[in-house]
């Protein structure tokens, strides 16, 4: 009997210590057979650079976004779907049977043994509708329910599938989704073709709380006080089902700075982990970053009146 072939493919963009969190994490709670690739988007801080040489001996192979044209003629790299849809065509092309997609600002908070991940990939087999299985635990509000027959929570979210996540190639090939660089024709793909996403009982990866992001054409950090990027979770101890709906808030301890530690448990999830999450990051900036903010937005606004 054939040996089932997965990859798990870690997507990367400039950032640094949540990259550093996100390899430890794989390194130490994926205890499956898989093929581990790192696929970087071009990144140019030095030290997103400088992590991913250090992590050189983590990976079994390293994939990265060759420069193309978007549709205004400007120089890029591949973007998030673009690489998204790169990473599934090297799948196909190599024979995989599953692939398991994960973010630079994600954890794998608990261990995911071989019997753990053979329970999720049965959630796919051809004798169910599901084309993902989404081992995040949920944010608050998140619709998810609870499926007798899937021993899973359907999650009745607009798209009904995200960027990150376990497919069967053969599943998805064969049901001829695909991934457009453009992410609301994606949404629109995924919706035309009915595709169903569960979460596990047994979920083991969320994003990291207050994470760095990209606003204004540059790098958000909050200053001396939020300290993006600073932050993750501790290990569960274990990989059993969870007794209750796995909500992060939860399930979950975030360690590092006292400031983040607090707003996690004060602000709605939009705040913790990015959308509006900009607003608090503004209200904690130097500055420098607001003023820079607000003449970039200023600027945008103009142009929109032209």
């Amino acid at each position: 009997m054939r040996q089932t072939k997965t990859l798990l493919v870690l997507f990367c963009y400039n950032r640094n210590r949540e990259l550093a969190t996100a390899i430890e994490s794989i390194n130490k709670n994926v205890r499956f057979s898989c093929d581990l690739a790192l696929f970087d988007d071009g990144s140019t801080r030095k030290e997103t650079i400088d992590t991913i040489r250090q992590s050189k001996d983590s990976f079994d192979l390293f994939l990265s976004s060759a420069a193309s044209s978007d549709d205004s003629g400007r120089e890029k790299c591949g973007g998030l779907y673009w690489n998204l849809q790169a990473a599934l065509d090297y799948a196909i092309e190599r024979g995989y049977d599953y692939v398991w997609f994960t973010q630079d600002d994600m954890q794998v908070v608990r261990p995911v043994s071989e019997q753990i991940f053979t329970d999720w990939c049965r959630l796919l087999s051809d004798e169910t509708d599901i084309t993902q299985v989404d081992p995040r635990f949920l944010r608050d509000g998140a619709k998810a329910y609870w499926q007798p027959e899937y021993q899973a929570y359907e999650l009745q979210s607009k798209p009904c599938f995200a960027a990150s996540g376990i497919f069967s190639v053969k599943k998805i090939k064969n049901n001829g989704f695909y991934f457009s660089r453009n992410k609301s024709t994606t949404y629109k793909i995924a919706q035309e073709l009915g595709m169903k996403r569960v979460a596990p009982r047994a979920c083991a990866t969320m994003h990291l709380p207050f994470p760095e992001m990209y606003r204004a054409r540059g790098l958000v950090k909050a200053g001396g006080l939020l300290k993006r990027g600073a932050y993750s979770y501790l290990d569960l101890s274990d990989s059993r089902a969870c007794a209750a709906p796995p909500y992060a808030k939860t399930h979950l301890i975030v360690k590092g700075p006292l400031i983040g530690r607090v707003l996690y448990w004060l602000v709605p999830d939009k705040f913790v982990y990015g959308g509006y999450g900009a607003l608090v990051s503004f209200l904690l900036a130097s500055p420098k970053q607001t003023l820079r903010r607000i003449w970039y937005s200023w600027g945008k606004l103009r142009n929109s009146w032209q």
